[in-house]
């Protein structure tokens, strides 16, 4: 991977009340966000199950998972931008840069 994209990724994540998750991230960062705006989306229709919600897990790619085989993933990503209230310049810095390179 390009050292330049390196970013904090998911260590552990576990269902709250609601909609809500709480993440830990490698760089120490962690809380609680809540995904309820995403709930009405049908990409997210099956968290109306409790017991699927639940099984909220980091997945081998780092990705913040629900269910098995790949059934439903977000990127740890825009989780950690939540959680901080950071951009994508601030997450990878160097990013413009490197855009630019290959422009």
């Amino acid at each position: 991977m390009d050292e330049r994209l390196e970013h904090p990724v998911p260590v552990d994540v576990k269902a709250c009340s609601g909609y809500t998750i709480f993440v830990e991230f490698s760089d120490g960062q962690n809380g609680e966000v809540d995904l309820s705006e995403w709930s009405n989306k049908e990409a997210f229709r099956r968290w109306k199950e409790r017991e699927f919600f639940e099984s909220v897990h980091v997945d081998d790619r780092k990705a913040i998972a629900w269910g098995n085989n790949e059934d439903l993933d977000v990127c740890a990503d825009t989780i950690y931008m939540m959680l901080t209230d950071t951009t994508v310049e601030e997450l990878f810095p160097r990013l413009q840069g490197l855009m630019e390179e290959h422009a």
